[in-house]
Order: C-alpha cells, then structure tokens, then sequence
C-alpha cells in the first residue's frame, strides 16, 4: 500500500521542504560540522522495511472502516539514557498490554509506540530563564535529547548536531531490541510499530530513501506532525506530504475545517485507505463543540482517515509549584465527548493515543495509582510533560473499550 511515485509527485524530493517555512528547527552553533553528521546519515542501514510500513498501512485502513482499534502511546520524550533490553522490553510489554486492554482480545489491535526516535520535541519558546536565588540566567530550552540535554546549564542546553547520530544509533538499538521481542513471540499475532513526531526534517530527509518505487522514511513506520507545525504551505506537510508511509497529523481546537480540509488534500491526495491518522487533541471542554465539523469536512472530501483521540494535551494545566499536569476525570471526559460525537455521525472511533511510563510515577492527578494535586511532587520525574502511569493508563484504556462496546 505504500504509495507510488506517480507524475504529479515526481518533482518532489526528500529536500523539497527547504523552499517551504519550516518552524521548530534548532539554530545549531556549527553548522561546518552538520553536512558531515548528515552525509552520515544518508549512509546509515534502514530502521523499518516497506513490508512493516505497508502492514502498518493496513491496519489504520482496518482501524477506519471500524474493523480494528489503535494503541498508540509512550515516553512524551525519550531519553538515551533509557534504552536497554529491560526498559524496552518494559515498554513494548505495555504496549502490548494496553492493546489487548483497549480491544478485550475481540478484534484486531494496532499497537503503535511512541519509541525508536521519539527524541525531539517542539517548545513554544526557545528559551527559559533559571532562577537561582537572586541570579536570573537566560537559557536554551530542552528540545529533547537530539538536540540538547535536560541538565538546567548552558553547556548542557547549547544545541549539538552531534546528537542526531547519536538519536539514529538509539533508535537503531531500540529496533534491534524490538525484532529480538517480535521474534521471540513468534506467531503473535500484534505487532508493534514504531512512531515519532518528524519534527527535525533535517534528520527526517537523511533517513528518506527511495525503495520499490516510492520515497519511504525508514527511519520510523510512522512520522506525525504536530499541531504547531501543521501549516499546510509549511514544509513539515510539504515533507510528509511526498513519503509513501502513513502518516499523522495532530489536530486541535484551534485548527479550522477548511484548514484540516487542505493539510488532508495535501497528505492524502489520492484519497488511500491507510494512509492517514487523525489524532484529536481538543479538550474535554471543546470536542463535542469542535469535533463534527472537522470529522464532516474530511469525510466530505472524501478521505477515510482513522480518528484517534488524544485526550492528555488539551487538558494539562499548571498544578501546584508550576509542575504540570493532568486529571484522569478530564481524560476520561474528552473521550467519551470524543467517541459520542463520531458515533452521532456513523464515523468510527480508531482508538486512542496516550502519553504513558512504566514507572509508577505521580504526573497526572486522580484515577487508580495517581496522586491528588498535592501528591504530584512524590514521583514527577517527567523532563516535559505529564504522563500516566501504568495504572492510570489501563484504567483509562478499560474505561475507553467500555465506551466503544456500548
């Protein structure tokens, strides 16, 4: 299902982002060192193949015409220091888990991680000022550990292209710990396919390769681009928009039908089961509000996307101390306004997609294992957002199978 190069996408190239506005990308200090660590790049082994992106292809065409449910969760950001046989193994475990959870073992489940390159992540501002007793310093936000390290200092925050390899060879090292599990679970029927937010399109484009006739990112099964970057003239759709893989796309409150309407003309030109996921981030407050003209918009022009609903961004708020956070309640309401409204309009609710840890942490306040708002300084070790713990996070998804088996 991996789309083909046909005339009208023939003058695209892995670099055609570069003529378009491109946000979210990091100033590096020395850039006479970044076309060598690229030109690395380019050289470097596949992560996926083009049998794993059409399989995955297949199951958000599943997941769209009502046929199967969507997983699709992990780490809000990774970290190289978490890549290890036991924390992957951890991690794909939960996955798993969470995919039988939210399908009660009765249909397919497309289990999709936020893992193998989940490294970058976009920040509203650049940087932040440290507060220190009287002193006030001025310095670089983290923007993930592919770009600069979470330690409070200058030094740690200045970006360094040198990290892009380093990301590739974590990635490639969770790949490798992903195929040993996929193998030692032979005749499983679920797989587990890789996701990250392409944020970075210099890193994006090297792993960009041209394979049985189609331009693949084989860096990961499935690239996303998130609401900040969303811009349809912009070049993370104008980079999405040429690869073969299936891709997704972050939706918000604040993103327009005619808005939506164009990032899909673009992405989905062709109008191809399984080729786009639509994932709702609105708010327990606004989706009923919002939801059915966009959902009506796609439908419209004709695309068949699955909808999954991603019920943790629109609801974080400051909790005490500043840390951020989220309520399960407000989880759970988002949800079932999400699943209510597509189900008034016969368009299939595909699943779910979480920020979740295996550690038994106390980021999001309430549900069964979480902290009250008071509670959150006991465990929060999060280096962005708030993420549910293992508890919390198969609550959420028992709570969503009853509400699609109603």
């Amino acid at each position: 299902m991996t789309g083909v190069i046909t005339h009208e996408t023939a003058q695209w190239q892995p670099d055609s982002w570069r003529s378009a506005p491109t946000g979210m990308q990091p100033v590096w200090p020395d850039e006479h060192e970044l076309p060598a660590i690229i030109d690395e790049l380019h050289a470097a082994p596949d992560l996926v193949t083009a049998g794993e992106i059409d399989a995955l292809a297949r199951g958000i065409a599943q997941a769209a015409a009502g046929d199967a449910l969507v997983i699709h969760a992990g780490e809000c950001a990774e970290r190289f220091s978490a890549v290890s046989a036991a924390d992957v193994a951890a991690r794909v475990a939960q996955l798993r888990e969470l995919g039988d959870e939210l399908t009660g073992k009765r249909s397919p489940a497309v289990v999709i991680g936020r893992i193998a390159g989940q490294y970058a992540k976009p920040r509203s501002t650049t940087t932040r000022l440290l507060v220190r007793g009287f002193s006030v310093t001025e310095i670089a936000s983290y923007r993930g550990d592919i770009v600069n390290d979470v330690a409070p200092d200058r030094l740690s925050r200045t970006p360094d292209p040198r990290r892009l390899l380093r990301a590739y060879h974590h990635a490639a090292a969770t790949m490798s710990l992903l195929r040993a599990d996929a193998v030692d679970r032979a005749g499983s029927r679920t797989s587990v396919f890789t996701s990250h937010e392409a944020l970075l399109l210099q890193y994006e484009e090297a792993l960009t390769r041209e394979r049985g006739g189609s331009w693949l990112n084989t860096g990961t099964h499935l690239p996303w681009v998130g609401y900040r970057t969303a811009d349809p003239a912009g070049g993370h759709v104008r980079y999405l928009s040429g690869i073969g893989n299936p891709v997704a796309v972050k939706v918000s409150a604040g993103t327009s039908p005619s808005t939506l309407a164009e990032v899909c003309a673009r992405l989905d030109p062709d109008r191809r089961p399984g080729r786009l996921l639509l994932i709702g981030r609105f708010g327990a407050d606004r989706v009923a509000e919002v939801l059915p003209a966009l959902a009506d918009v796609v439908r419209n022009a004709g695309h068949v996307p699955a909808w999954v609903c991603d019920p943790m961004h629109g609801n974080t708020f400051a909790g005490p101390q500043g840390r951020k956070t989220r309520r399960v309640a407000d989880l759970l309401r988002e949800i079932t306004g999400f699943v209510g409204a597509l189900t008034k309009m016969g368009v299939p609710a595909a699943g779910l997609h979480l920020e979740v840890t295996t550690e038994p942490v106390t980021e999001c306040v309430g549900g069964p294992g979480g902290p009250d708002a008071a509670g959150l300084a006991r465990r929060y070790t999060t280096t962005c957002d708030p993420r549910l713990n293992p508890r919390q996070a198969k609550f959420v998804v028992a709570e969503t199978r009853r509400l699609l088996l109603r």
